[in-house]
């Protein structure tokens, strides 16, 4: 597992405008655990990287504790320095589609 997030921050380091997509699930926890761990020890500045999220559930509110926007806020956005607006989720109401969250995000 570390092996993903020792992969990735290079990438992250080296390219502040990275766009990364972020699967949710037990199997990336420790990943993102590690990651962001990494990213503080390093004092990476995350502020401009945009991340996709490849998941929502449809008709679940984002403060929703079993949505994945507050999946990925528990287990990464709370740990590291992005914008609310650099979080792209499928939209809840049209998953074929997707939106930049920005002020309408609740976090938890």
């Amino acid at each position: 597992l570390s092996c993903a997030s020792l992969d990735v921050l290079p990438r992250i380091k080296n390219n502040q405008k990275i766009v990364l997509g972020m699967p949710t699930g037990e199997t990336v926890i420790q990943i993102y655990k590690h990651l962001s761990f990494l990213i503080d020890i390093s004092k990476i500045d995350t502020s401009n990287i945009n991340m996709f999220n490849l998941d929502e559930y449809v008709s679940l509110s984002h403060s929703d504790k079993n949505s994945y926007h507050h999946f990925m806020h528990e287990h990464l956005f709370s740990k590291i320095n992005i914008k609310k607006e650099n979080t792209i989720f499928p939209e809840e109401k049209n998953p074929s589609s997707s939106e930049r969250v920005s002020d309408e995000w609740s976090e938890p």
